[in-house]
C-alpha cells in the first residue's frame, strides 16, 4: 500500500496533471509507413490522429499496431483505418482515477488526452507513478470483485494512518463509492438487456441522498438512493414503471451485496416515493413545502442533500434548481426544517462539562451522530438553502456562506475546523470498533478521551450552540 498522502493526492488529480504533454500528432490520410516513422522518432507509446480542423479523432497505439496490424496492413493504408477511435481518448479535465479505472478495465497502456475543444493535449500512460497506486484501488476501478465494507474500512485506515485530513479522505472515499454506484448501475442495465428487458425506456440518473449525497458517509452507511426519470407520456407509465421497478430491485440488491445494507426506512429506488419522473419530483417537493407535516420534514432532511450519479445527471441539476426555487418561495418551510435542529440542546453541563447520553446504559458516552453531526450539518444546510446555495457538501456550503457574507470569516473557519475534528473523531471511533470486532456505531466513550480531545469536543458543542442561535435569528424562531 502506498503512503496515504500520495494516494489521497492522486485521487484528487486530473488527467492533465499526469499526462505526457506535446504528443506526436499525425493528420488523417497519412500513410501507415509515415506514421510508424513518427512513432519511432518520438519513442512514444502512441500518436494522436487529427482531422482537417486539427481535432483529435483517435489514437494509433504503438503496441496494438505492432501486435495486430504492422505486418499485415499495406504500408500505404491511411492511418485512420487502423487507429482506435474516440473510445481511446479522454478529457484532460477528467478525474485521474476514472482514467485509471478505464485502463484497468479495458487493459490499456495508453490513452490520448484532449481538451474541451477536442485538440490534442498529450498521452496518459499507466507507467511510473500509476503502478504503485492501482493495487489498493483495483476493486474500485473495475478489476476483480466489488470491495466489501471490510475492504473499504482497510482503505480508510490506510488513508488516515499518516495524519491526513479526515474530511478530505471522506470526500475521496465518497468519490470512489460514486464510481461503484455507476459501475453497478451499468452492470444492472446490461444484465436486464441480456435478460430480454431491453434498454432503458427513458433517460435516468441515480440519486444519492443523505450523507452519500454530501460525500460525508462513514464506514458502513446504509442505502439512501432513488431515481430521477426523464418525463414521459402518461400512456407509457405502466411499461416504464415496470422496467424501473426491475432495475431498482437489481440495483439495491447489488449494493447490499457490495456492503451497503438495505435502508430499514426504505429510502431506496424500490420505493416509489424515491423513484419518479422529473415532473413528479417537482410536484412532490412543492407538496412537501406546502403541507409542512412532520413526515415531510423528515423526508426532506434525507432528500435535500441529494446528488445525481451517472447517466442523465442534468436531471439532477434541474431538480436542484426546483428545490432552491421552492425554498426561496416558501420561507416558512425552511423555518420548520431548521426548528428540529435549533431546539436541540447541546450535551454540556452548567459549568461547560461534557454530559453523556441520558439513562444508565450510555451515561459515559456521547452519540456523535445525534448530538453533533445532525445539528451541525443540518443547520449549515438550512442557512445554505436560505442563501440559494446549490452545493451539498458541508465544507462547500460553509465556503459559499462565507463568500456570500452570510457567515463571518472567523466563525465560518471555526465551524470548518470543528467539522473536521468531528469527522476525525467519528471515523477513528468506527475504525476502533472494527479492530475490536464490534459493530460500527456512533457512540464515543468519554472515559478514554484525551484532555485535548475533550477540549475540542467542548469547543465543538459551543460552536453548535452559537450556530443554533444564528439560525434562530435567521429564521425568526426562538430558543427554549
Amino acid at each position: 500500500m502506498p503512503r496515504a498522502s500520495a494516494l489521497l493526492a492522486w485521487l484528487t488529480r486530473r488527467v492533465a496533471d499526469a499526462m505526457r504533454p506535446n504528443p506526436s500528432v499525425v493528420p488523417a490520410g497519412t500513410p501507415l509507413l509515415a506514421a510508424v516513422g513518427v512513432l519511432r522518432q518520438s519513442d512514444a507509446p502512441g500518436c494522436l490522429i487529427t482531422d482537417a480542423q486539427g481535432r483529435a479523432i483517435g489514437l494509433l497505439d504503438a503496441d496494438g499496431l505492432l501486435r495486430d496490424a504492422l505486418f499485415q496492413a499495406d504500408p500505404a493504408t491511411p492511418v485512420e483505418q487502423l487507429m482506435e477511435g474516440p473510445a481511446a481518448l479522454i478529457g484532460g479535465a477528467d478525474p485521474l482515477h476514472e482514467a485509471a479505472g478505464r485502463m484497468v478495465r479495458e487493459r490499456r497502456r495508453v490513452l490520448g488526452v484532449i481538451g474541451r475543444d477536442c485538440r490534442p493535449l498529450g498521452l496518459l500512460t499507466t507507467e511510473a507513478m500509476f503502478a504503485p497506486l492501482l493495487d489498493p484501488l483495483a476493486a474500485y476501478l473495475g478489476q476483480g470483485p466489488l470491495p466489501g465494507w471490510a475492504e473499504r474500512a482497510a482503505l480508510w485506515s490506510s488513508l488516515l494512518h499518516d495524519g491526513q485530513d479526515a474530511v478530505a479522505v471522506q470526500a475521496a472515499m465518497g468519490s470512489l463509492n460514486d464510481g461503484l454506484v455507476a459501475r453497478l448501475t451499468e452492470a444492472c442495465v446490461r444484465a436486464m438487456a441480456g435478460a430480454g428487458w431491453g434498454p432503458p425506456p427513458v433517460r435516468f440518473t441515480v440519486l444519492m441522498m443523505g450523507s452519500a449525497g454530501r460525500h460525508e458517509s462513514f464506514l458502513r452507511p446504509d442505502q439512501d438512493n432513488g431515481f430521477i426519470l426523464d418525463d414521459y407520456p402518461d400512456a407509457r407509465h405502466e411499461a416504464v414503471d415496470r422496467w424501473f421497478i426491475e432495475l431498482a430491485g437489481r440495483f439495491t440488491r447489488a449494493l447490499d451485496e457490495a456492503g451497503f445494507p438495505l435502508c430499514r426506512g426504505h429510502v431506496m429506488a424500490t420505493n416509489p416515493v424515491w423513484r419518479k419522473s422529473i415532473g413528479q419530483w417537482r410536484a412532490q417537493i412543492a407538496g412537501w413545502a406546502h403541507r409542512r407535516s412532520l413526515q415531510s420534514v423528515m423526508l426532506a432532511d434525507i432528500f435535500l442533500d441529494f446528488r445525481a450519479v451517472g447517466g442523465a445527471v442534468d436531471l439532477g441539476d434541474t431538480l436542484r434548481a426546483a428545490v432552491l426555487r421552492v425554498c426561496a418561495e416558501q420561507p416558512l418551510y425552511l423555518k420548520q426544517l431548521s426548528w428540529e435542529h435549533v431546539r436541540q440542546d447541546v450535551p454540556l453541563g452548567l459549568f461547560g462539562q461534557l454530559q453523556g447520553e441520558p439513562g444508565a446504559g450510555h451515561h459515559h458516552e456521547i452519540d456523535l451522530k445525534l448530538r453533533a453531526n445532525l445539528p451541525l450539518v443540518g443547520l449549515i444546510r438550512m442557512l445554505a438553502l436560505r442563501a440559494g446555495i446549490a452545493a451539498t457538501g458541508t465544507r462547500d456550503r460553509l465556503t459559499a456562506l462565507i463568500a456570500a457574507g452570510r457567515v463571518s470569516d472567523g466563525f465560518g473557519a471555526m465551524l470548518a475546523e470543528d467539522f473536521a475534528i468531528l469527522t476525525g473523531l467519528r471515523v477513528r471511533q468506527q475504525l476502533a470498533d472494527v479492530d475490536a470486532g464490534q459493530p460500527v456505531g456512533n457512540l464515543l466513550g468519554l472515559g478514554g478521551l484525551s484532555e485535548r480531545d475533550r477540549k475540542r469536543l467542548v469547543r465543538l458543542f459551543r460552536s453548535i450552540d452559537t450556530l443554533r442561535r444564528v439560525a434562530a435569528q435567521e429564521f425568526g424562531g426562538r430558543l427554549g
